[in-house]
């Protein structure tokens, strides 16, 4: 099975500008989700903090598995 580098090449340069703006989106997302959260628990609402402490504790005991095969 031969494959054709160029082609291949071609194919992974189109879709890197999609890739990179999903990047950009998500992080965006994690930096606002993760000031909000900050906030929350700096001004200990008393409602939103231990919402937010059980769903941090919940996220820092369950890594996130990358099954790439």
């Amino acid at each position: 099975m031969k494959t054709d580098w160029p082609d291949l090449f071609q194919q992974v340069l189109q879709a890197l500008p999609l890739t990179l703006l999903m990047i950009v989106i998500a992080l965006i997302c994690a930096i606002i989700l993760g000031l909000v959260l900050a906030v929350i628990r700096i001004q200990r609402t008393p409602i939103l903090s231990p919402i937010v402490r059980v769903y941090q504790s919940f996220i820092r005991r369950h890594p996130c598995y990358c099954n790439c095969s």
